[in-house]
């Protein structure tokens, strides 16, 4: 029978013959809560950061909608900007929207999943609509709307 790279028997990930990843729970992803999706919450669906709040926020997370934008999603923050660049984290692998430093809420501001409007919701993840902001070029993800 044919294992991955490992020390000891039976672990699909973690220490074993036919480790995945070296740490985990057995599911080969490394996030530890055995569902293998790799993004820590243990539910299986793969959601990451600018999810749909009806399914929860990461806790890094709050949700957020936008006066005169049509639904809602899940804000990491609070960020910053540099002059390198916002420390925003990542979309889910696969997403090509551009996460932003970009919406002020009080004295915070929080990350948002910018999207371009003329590419429908090809920007945006699963389930998600680009929603046009009124006045601008672009668009941000939301969920419900």
């Amino acid at each position: 029978a044919a294992t991955a790279a490992g020390a000891g028997a039976g672990a699909a990930d973690g220490t074993g013959a036919g480790a995945g990843d070296g740490a985990g729970a057995g599911d080969g992803d490394g996030d530890g809560d055995g569902d293998g999706d790799g993004d820590g919450d243990g539910d299986g669906d793969g959601d990451g950061y600018y999810g749909d709040p009806m399914s929860g926020c990461l806790d890094d997370e709050m949700p957020v909608s936008v006066d005169g934008i049509p639904g809602s999603f899940c804000s990491p923050g609070p960020c910053m900007m540099t002059p390198m660049g916002d420390n925003c984290p990542d979309p889910p692998a696969g997403v090509n929207g551009m996460p932003a430093c970009a919406l002020e809420l009080g004295d915070d501001m929080q990350c948002a999943l910018l999207c371009n409007p003329m590419n429908g919701n090809a920007d945006c993840p699963e389930g998600a609509m680009c929603q046009p902001v009124p006045m601008q070029m672009i668009g941000l993800c939301t969920y419900g709307g």
